[in-house]
């Protein structure tokens, strides 16, 4: 016993020797970091083209990772490779891995010189003592049959130059204490050094703190650019330009300060400035207030821009000179025609009573711009406008009403339009409204109406909760505010397909302040994401398919490459796996000799754990193709049957029904067919729909009579059961009542509602009378929250009617542009609340979404008339759907409908 205890007091006394001296070593190694420690401003050259400063990259990659702004740059197909890489990324458990975050939160600077080459400077913490044992390791692995790792002594430092064979790139890095340098070149590495030695860095430049000073430090980035370099990329071409920016001397930095999320954009810029031209240091020696014309706008305002400064007279001088226009020759024209029909100058037309801010807007009740003026004084207005309604060229209307408003209207001398289009063209006769401390001007009765109604209301921009949160995000006090709402409307301007226009239609809402006083060009922009309240198009969609599209787009992973896959027949009658840039993956297969009007069936049939693919014809013909599209040998076979519907799917087998024998069949892969002993007198024009172990079946007939069998097609006692006329689609099965069994759902053309169970006895007082024609049969999903199903039935009209399991009628509404005897309803859950989204398609090119209380839901209708199909195709953790189109494109959008 006691050499046992002392055996326990040794190993203690050596635990804790240990662990003693692994505390000293790392105390000693933190200790050596700490006095060695360098500021990587020290080692950042000043005369760069462009600097990015990051603080963390771990900030940036939670950022990035999942950025659909990043999903917009890459899906370009030069960038596929990488997007696909990412994609892949993204669905693997490394890219939540917390290790990963752990290693790389640290500090990263990316240099740009002047020859435009990168490179790139990290501050590797703590974690650079582990990069101590480099010079050992690279004596020891220093080349293999895969790379090599060679280091290059100068005088004070070295580099390593890694060369991998595969891809023949080389790669330059060098350790200073604490700092790692990465470059492609080695010339980039070596300057690096030489700035550093020369005290050429931003260490040592007041400019680079100055502008550091200006910008917010809460982004995922700064951002420092030669801003001669940046503002000769703009004055190269335009001539108007450059003449405004020569008027200007820049500061040799400017900075910036980016924050990006899926949810949020903000981007600030600093450059400080000044100027020579007196009139224009006048016309900046000014603060200006907030704009305060957005407490009359409509909440409902696609776009608007205002201008602040001292005087209008000051700003029309300013601008005339950046125009390179001559002021005094100008008003001298103006005034000459002014006096001779209006007896009045330029001065009393306008700058006596126009004040601090105008701009212009538009709303969604109108595309025309609406200008907007302050005025400084009204008599002096009022005596204008007096003037211009006396004389006999100019008319004033007054006392017209629309919409319950009172306008004006008046007659704009073209010498005035000169002045006036500066901010818009074609003001000829436009109407006009006067609010307090500002006259509107619209060529639109209804835009003006509109601002006077919602401003009773209480229904201004000031109350708009987007714009609150935007516009607090900037500067208030700007000398130019612009702010946008893109779910209004899109201006053509951002209507193209490139990236910038894509960019900024992700997000909805934003706000801009321009800031241009004293010293300083200031820029604040700031936006909220439409991702969380609207459904928009995926990055880099729509597709246009050239060869046509013949069927519904199927989605699904059966290459293996963790992707969703593009599936469809294409008019040439070809199926085509492709991939999310509508790229073939398969060489194009033997095309079908059918008419095509079902999708091709996808299963693993002979069992190798790999999918391959089928399409059984109409007219009998099974053609079946191995896992990567190559049509097997013998096939097409011929079933020697006349289907009465394209064939679907049952187990492994295909279910089909021949009008000859009147019977319906099973047919393997391999073409063995045998036929369901039952003989039905009226044929099954809709294939059987199948639920768990049983099926309702629905031969055409005028009484409605339904079948109900098990798998194996044994007809269920108390069925078949009369449905009370004619209809259209194969019953609905389901367990409406949630009792634990299955109901029958049918609806017949005329309206006739049935439930049944599953003895068939009619169920919660059915049948029900549903008002007007029906040509597709319900669909059955809780769309109301009350974890029941609902019952969901479009009419050919589009009345949407909503019952619930016993019959009570929840909803009966019109839905626009959901008539159409093809109209057909879908079921989808894309938020997992636990309540289905209504989606319409078919028939017409657009895809309609509704919630259980039949409001449309944000984004909706879009294009598309094929069945929706729904994946993930990013895995950010919301849905897409895919839809095909009668205008051969294939859509895809993000589908966000709430939490």
């Amino acid at each position: 016993m006691k050499k046992k205890g002392s055996f326990f007091k040794f190993l203690l006394k050596f635990v804790v020797l240990f662990f003693s001296v692994i505390l000293i070593a790392v105390g000693a190694l933190y200790l050596y970091f700490r006095i060695t420690k360098i500021d990587e401003k020290k080692y950042i050259p000043s005369d760069f083209m462009g600097y990015i400063k990051i603080d963390s990259m771990e900030k940036v990659y939670s950022n990035l990772i999942d950025l659909r702004a990043l999903d917009v740059i890459l899906t370009n197909k030069e960038y596929y490779s990488v997007y696909k890489a990412i994609l892949d990324f993204r669905s693997s458990n490394l890219s939540k891995n917390f290790l990963l975050k752990s290693l790389i939160n640290m500090k990263a600077n990316v240099i740009v010189d002047k020859e435009t080459s990168f490179s790139i400077l990290v501050d590797l913490g703590f974690k650079s003592v582990l990069l101590k044992v480099l010079p050992l390791a690279q004596s020891i692995i220093g080349k293999t049959d895969k790379y090599s790792l060679e280091s290059v002594k100068k005088n004070d430092y070295t580099i390593y130059r890694l060369e991998l064979y595969a891809s023949k790139q080389v790669y330059y890095f060098s350790i200073k204490n604490n700092l790692l340098l990465f470059s492609f070149f080695e010339k980039n590495i070596d300057k690096i050094y030489e700035s550093a030695a020369n005290n050429s860095v931003i260490y040592n430049n007041g400019n680079y703190y100055y502008a550091s000073n200006q910008i917010r430090k809460d982004g995922i980035a700064e951002l420092y650019i030669d801003t001669d370099a940046l503002f000769d990329a703009y004055k190269s071409g335009s001539k108007e330009l450059r003449s405004i920016f020569d008027k200007f001397k820049l500061v040799d930095i400017s900075a910036a300060s980016l924050k990006i999320s899926n949810e949020e954009l903000f981007l600030q810029t600093f450059t400080q400035s000044s100027t020579d031209v007196e009139l224009i240091k006048k016309f900046l020696d000014y603060s200006p207030g907030p704009a305060s014309v957005a407490k009359y706008l409509p909440e409902d305002t696609n776009v608007y821009a205002s201008i602040n400064f001292k005087s209008f007279e000051e700003f029309y001088k300013v601008f005339l000179t950046l125009q390179e226009g001559k002021y005094d020759e100008t008003v001298e024209k103006i005034n000459l025609m002014s006096k001779a029909l209006l007896q009045m100058d330029i001065n009393e037309i306008l700058f006596s009573w126009i004040g601090s801010e105008v701009g212009l807007f538009t709303s969604s009740v109108s595309n025309s711009p609406s200008i907007f003026l302050k005025i400084k004084d009204k008599d002096g207005l009022f005596n204008v406008l007096k003037k211009l309604a006396d004389t006999i060229f100019f008319n004033e209307s007054s006392q017209i009403e629309f919409e319950g408003v009172t306008l004006n209207k008046i007659g704009i001398p073209d010498f005035i339009q000169a002045v006036l289009s500066l901010f818009v063209k074609g003001f000829d006769a436009p109407y006009y409204l006067i609010k307090d401390d500002f006259i509107f001007f619209s060529m639109d009765m209804a835009s003006l109406s509109n601002l006077e109604n919602r401003f009773k209301n209480d229904k201004t921009l000031i109350f708009e909760k987007a714009y609150k949160n935007v516009s607090s995000r900037i500067e208030k006090n700007g000398n130019v505010f612009v702010y946008f709402n893109l779910g209004i409307s899109i201006p053509k301007i951002l209507q193209s397909d490139d990236m910038i226009s894509k960019l900024i239609r992700l997000y909805e809402k934003g706000a801009l302040s321009l800031n241009i006083n004293g010293d300083r060009i200031k820029i604040d922009f700031a936006a909220r994401g439409i991702n969380e309240i609207k459904t928009r198009a995926f990055p880099g969609f729509p597709k246009y398919v050239k060869k046509g599209i013949a069927t519904d787009i199927i989605c699904m992973d059966i290459t293996g490459s963790k992707l969703p896959e593009l599936i469809y027949i294409n008019k040439e009658n070809k199926i085509v796996v492709a991939d999310l840039n509508n790229q073939p993956i398969f060489d194009s297969p033997q095309k079908i000799n059918e008419e095509i009007n079902a999708n091709p069936a996808i299963f693993d049939f002979n069992k190798d754990g790999k999918y391959e693919f089928a399409y059984a014809s109409t007219k009998g013909k099974l053609y079946y193709y191995n896992s990567v599209l190559e049509l097997e040998d013998n096939y097409p076979l011929d079933l020697t049957v006349d289907n009465s519907f394209p064939p679907v799917l049952y187990g492994n087998k295909f279910l089909g029904f021949d009008k000859n024998e009147k019977k319906l069949y099973l047919a393997g892969i391999d073409g063995i067919k045998n036929y369901i002993d039952f003989e039905f007198k009226s044929p099954l024009l809709s294939a059987p729909t199948i639920f768990k172990k049983f099926l309702s079946i629905y031969p055409k007939s005028f009484s409605g009579t339904v079948y109900l069998t098990d798998a194996d097609f044994n007809i269920l006692k108390g069925w078949p059961c009369e449905g009370g006329g004619i209809g259209f689609g194969s019953p609905q099965i389901s367990d409406v009542d949630r009792d634990g069994n299955i109901e029958v759902v049918y609806l017949s053309q005329s309206g006739i509602l049935n439930v049944w169970n599953k003895e068939g006895e009619r169920c919660g007082g059915s049948p029900f009378k549903l008002d007007g024609v029906y040509y597709t049969q319900p669909v059955i999903g809780d769309v109301t929250g009350d974890k029941k199903p609902d019952i969901c039935a479009l009419s050919k009209d589009g009345v949407l009617t909503i019952l619930s399991h016993n019959g009570d009628v929840l909803l009966s509404k019109k839905i626009k542009e959901a008539d159409g005897k093809e109209r057909k309803l879908l079921l989808f859950d894309a938020n997992s609340d636990g309540k289905s989204e209504i989606y319409i398609y078919g028939d017409k090119n657009t895809v309609i979404a509704l919630n259980g209380a039949g409001e449309l839901l944000p984004g909706f209708p879009v294009a598309g008339s094929g069945k929706p199909c729904f994946t993930d195709f990013n895995f950010d953790g919301i849905y897409e759907m895919a839809v095909g189109s009668y205008d051969n494109n294939i859509y895809v959008y993000s589908v966000v409908v709430g939490n």
